[in-house]
C-alpha cells in the first residue's frame, strides 16, 4: 500500500509545472498534488495547521477527488514548543498505526518535505525511521519540489529525490554497528544488494569478506579472524572509485575507515611470523574487550598466553604451570613497565585461566558475582596493556 505524506502551506502557486527526474511533468498549484500524480499512491496524508486547513486543503481535496485518491488531513499545532513538536510526531505516528491496522498489505511511505514549518521535514524523517524499525514500513522516497531553484518567472520547476541522503545514514549506521559489535549482517546485506543492483562485483566481494570476518569473530576462530581481517582490507582496496559509481564516494570512505580499524589484527599468513601473530592476538583481546565481549576476550587471552610463552625457547620443551608463565621474562628495570613485578605477572597468568573457566561455566560455579568478575577482568586488561610494550 503506497502512502504519500506531506505538509500543506497556506499559499498556492498557480500555473506551476514540476519536472521529475524521470522526465515526467505535471502542472499543479500545490506540489503535493503533482507528487501524487507522479507516485499514484493509494492514500495521501496532508499535514495541516488550522490556517492551511482553511486556505489550501479544500483545493487539494478537490483535485484528489478527480483522481479518486483518498485524502486524510491531520491537524497539527504550529510546533512552537518541544511539547507541540511531540504532539505532531504522535499524531502522525497514530495515523500510520491506524492505516497498518486497516490494511493487510505492508506500507510503502513517500514523503514530501517541500512545505510546512522548518521542523516538519525532520519530524517526517524521524517518523519514517521509527516506523521502519518498529513496524516494518518501507521508505519509498523523499521528494522536494524546488520552486525557488529557478527564477520565479520560469514555471517549470525541478523536483529533487533526496532519499540517497538517508541511505548514507543507513551505511553509516551499518558500519558503526559492525565496528561496535562485530556483527556485519546489516552491512553485508546492504553491500550485496548494492553490488547486484549496480553490477559491481567488487562490492559483493567486500560483503563476502565482511561475513567471513564476522563469523570468525563470533565463533572466536582466532587465526581465521586474522586472515579474514586481511581479506577484508584487500577487498576494500579493490573497491576503488573507478570500480564503483562516482556518487557513492561516501560509501568508500566509510569502508576505508572500517578496514583501517582492522589493520591492527590483519595477517595474510598468521603462522608465518609468530611475533606478529602474538601481537595481533593481543590486539584481538583488546578488540573483544572494547566491545564488552568479555567471555571472548578472556578466551583469546588464555590462548594468547599459551602462544606467548611457547614463543620463549626456554619454555618449549618443558611442562609448565600457570604461575610459571612469566618466570623467564626480561627483568631489566627499563623493560619493567610501571614497576610491574614478577609476582604480579604470575598472578596475571593464574587470573586469566580462572576467569576463562568461570565465564565458560556461565556463573554456575558461583565463584564471583557479576560486578566482581568485571572488576577482575578490568584488572587483567590493565596488566595486559602493560605487557604489550614488551612484545
Amino acid at each position: 500500500m503506497k502512502v504519500l505524506i506531506g505538509a500543506l502551506g497556506v499559499s498556492k502557486y498557480d500555473g506551476t509545472r514540476y519536472k521529475f527526474e524521470n522526465g515526467e511533468e505535471f502542472e499543479a498549484d500545490l506540489f503535493l498534488y503533482a507528487l501524487a500524480r507522479h507516485i499514484e499512491p493509494d492514500r495521501v496524508i496532508a499535514i495541516v495547521t488550522e490556517e492551511a486547513e482553511q486556505k489550501t486543503l479544500p483545493y487539494l481535496q478537490e483535485w484528489m477527488n478527480l483522481d479518486s485518491i483518498p485524502l486524510t488531513a491531520v491537524r497539527i499545532p504550529n510546533g512552537a514548543t518541544s511539547s507541540e513538536a511531540w504532539d505532531i510526531f504522535n499524531k502522525i505516528e497514530a495515523k500510520f498505526t491506524e492505516l497498518l491496522q486497516q490494511s493487510e498489505a505492508s506500507l510503502e511511505v513517500f514523503i514530501d518535505i517541500t512545505y510546512g514549518f522548518r521542523s516538519i521535514p525532520i519530524l517526517f524523517l524521524s517518523i519514517a525511521r521509527y516506523l521502519q524499525r518498529t513496524k516494518d514500513v518501507q521508505l519509498g522516497g523523499i521528494f522536494y519540489g524546488a520552486y525557488d531553484a529557478v527564477p520565479r518567472d520560469q514555471n517549470l520547476k525541478p523536483v529533487y529525490k533526496l532519499d540517497s541522503f538517508i541511505t548514507v545514514l543507513d551505511w553509516a549506521t551499518a558500519v558503526d554497528t559492525f565496528r561496535k559489535t562485530g556483527s556485519s549482517v546489516q552491512l553485508a546485506d546492504m553491500l550485496d544488494i548494492y553490488g547486484v543492483d549496480f553490477e559491481l562485483p567488487v562490492m559483493q566481494k567486500v560483503a563476502q569478506a565482511l561475513r567471513e570476518l564476522s563469523q570468525a569473530l563470533d565463533l572466536v576462530r582466532i587465526e581465521d579472524a586474522h586472515q579474514s581481517a586481511y581479506n577484508l582490507i584487500e577487498a576494500v582496496k579493490a573497491a576503488t572509485p573507478e570500480a564503483v559509481r562516482e556518487s557513492d564516494r561516501l560509501i568508500l570512505e566509510l569502508l576505508k575507515q572500517l578496514s583501517d580499524e582492522f589493520e591492527i589484527i590483519a595477517l595474510a599468513s598468521p603462522r608465518k611470523d609468530i611475533r606478529r601473530f602474538i601481537k595481533a592476538n593481543l590486539e584481538l583481546v583488546f578488540w573483544y574487550h572494547d566491545r564488552n565481549r568479555y567471555q571472548d576476550a578472556m578466551l583469546v587471552a588464555r590462548e594468547w598466553m599459551i602462544s606467548y610463552k611457547m614463543f620463549n625457547p626456554q619454555f618449549r620443551k618443558r611442562a609448565y604451570k600457570n604461575e610459571e608463565f612469566f618466570d623467564y621474562e626480561v627483568r631489566r628495570e627499563e623493560e619493567n613497565p610501571a614497576g610491574w613485578k614478577i609476582p604480579e605477572r604470575k598472578k596475571l597468568a593464574v587470573e586469566i585461566s580462572e576467569l576463562r573457566n568461570s565465564l565458560a561455566h556461565g556463573g554456575l560455579s558461583r565463584d564471583a558475582d557479576a560486578a566482581d568478575m568485571l572488576s577482575r577482568i578490568e584488572k587483567v586488561m590493565s596488566d595486559l596493556r602493560k605487557i604489550k610494550v614488551l612484545l
